[in-house]
């Protein structure tokens, strides 16, 4: 016969409904096809004839067919090729001639065609292999020598190419061998984990990156948001200070007062005061000057490049009761004061029952060593006495004076004028006020 077709395998993919395939190429013996089949992991396993199937169409012009046979193997489904698999046919032939024709023996034309058939057959199944090799383009000299490096040569090492496009093996080191640009020469000859990064500018045992090599813009508001900042560095202060740039929050204690300097180095800082005293934290920075007065008052502070400024400011209004020291009211009893932050003002509320009142000008305490802001006196709030009378009280503030004064207002007297105690209430009588007094220094 002639073989006009280049076939030498067939490919089929399983779909759970097939158990029989044909090949369309010549064989002589059950023996002369490979039948493997490939799973969807790349996974491939050579069937055995007999055990997983078996052949029809020996020497037959158009072919046979492949009967895979059902054992239960991991590649059917109910007997057929299962989904997910391939299944390839390949003739491969032994590379032998066994035909033996002797001299002035019989000649049978067919068995010298059968012979010729077999060579062609082999010589495609060779181009086979071939074409599913590594090979140099045709374009490529024909004196370029493809010869691996002996297996001494190549025993755990790259295969690579050198300047001429020809293989060596590589070690992987800087000797020579290596097709990498010389950049990375200088990585892969590092030791050790801590030299590469060195070498690729990172630092540190972690991989973190050197200021040094962050590019403007790197750090975006989402790697921030993302955690690309780790836990803020927090220091508590009592005393004076200058922040560096490791400081992320200060906590600070004011025993008495001191300044917190903080120079242009610093881009963004936290500053809270902790203690219950009303003794001033001053704060110094590049073109800014503030302060936190009371407790968990709280500023964040950030450098516009020129400038410090005051991001934000938290001022708590927290109730808390005091003492006062009172003036013109004799000895008084049943007293309950709280005061209150308000921005740059103090809210103070309270109740007391008078003693023996006196011709001394009626005055209550301000907490602390706190003062008023105000140039000249003035209506800062309201008091009721517990004795019924046709008059309103009044709450007045001076000028940085560091009580409360109180006045009347009456057909003869006005409410802005303070007065003395026996002017106000007798001995026995209840007094309720409240007042709102901007205390000196403070910033709202």
């Amino acid at each position: 016969m002639t073989i006009s077709s280049l076939t030498n395998q067939m490919l089929y993919t399983g779909n759970g409904s097939a158990s029989v395939f044909a090949f369309t190429f010549k064989i002589f013996d059950q023996d002369d096809l490979l039948v493997v089949v490939t799973g969807s992991d790349g996974i491939q396993t050579e069937l055995v004839i007999a055990t997983d199937y078996t052949v029809s169409g020996v020497n037959s012009i158009s072919g046979g067919n492949v009967t895979l046979v059902d054992s239960g193997q991991a590649w059917l489904s109910s007997g057929n090729l299962a989904t997910g698999y391939t299944l390839s046919i390949r003739r491969v032939l032994s590379l032998t001639q066994p035909t033996d024709l002797r001299n002035q023996g019989p000649y049978y034309p067919e068995t010298v065609e059968n012979q010729l058939d077999r060579a062609v057959m082999i010589a495609q199944q060779q181009q086979a292999e071939l074409d599913k090799s590594m090979r140099a383009p045709e374009t490529d000299a024909t004196n370029l020598d493809l010869t691996l490096p002996s297996s001494e040569e190549r025993a755990s090492k790259f295969l690579a190419f050198d300047s001429s496009g020809e293989p060596i093996a590589s070690s992987g080191t800087t000797d020579g061998s290596v097709p990498v640009s010389s950049f990375m020469e200088t990585v892969l000859d590092d030791t050790t984990a801590a030299a590469a990064r060195t070498t690729l500018g990172f630092s540190g045992a972690s991989g973190t990156v050197a200021t040094g090599n962050i590019e403007d813009g790197a750090v975006t508001r989402a790697k921030l948001a993302a955690g690309a900042v780790g836990t803020p560095n927090v220091a508590t202060k009592t005393t004076t200070y200058t922040a560096t740039t490791s400081d992320d929050v200060i906590f600070a204690s004011t025993g008495s007062a001191w300044t917190l300097t903080i120079p242009s180095t610093v881009k963004r800082i936290y500053v809270q005061k902790t203690s219950s005293d009303f003794n001033k934290l001053t704060i110094s920075g590049t073109s800014l000057s503030t302060a936190l007065d009371t407790q968990n008052e709280s500023v964040e502070i950030v450098y516009n490049g020129t400038a410090h400024v005051v991001l934000r400011r938290y001022i708590p209004s927290i109730l808390t009761s005091y003492t006062p020291t009172f003036t013109g009211f004799g000895t008084v009893s049943g007293v309950s004061f709280y005061y209150s932050r308000v921005g740059d003002a103090l809210h103070i509320q309270g109740i007391f029952t008078s003693g023996t009142s006196t011709a001394v000008e009626a005055r209550i305490s301000l907490p602390g060593s706190l003062s008023t802001a105000f140039a000249q006196s003035r209506l800062v709030g309201a008091a009721a006495r517990s004795s019924a009378a046709a008059v309103m009280f009044t709450v007045l503030a001076g000028s940085t004076e560091n009580y409360v004064k109180m006045g009347i207002q009456d057909g003869t007297r006005t409410g802005t004028a303070a007065q003395n105690g026996d002017q106000l209430v007798s001995s026995g009588n209840s007094l309720s006020l409240f007042a709102t007094v901007p205390i000196n220094g403070w910033n709202g």
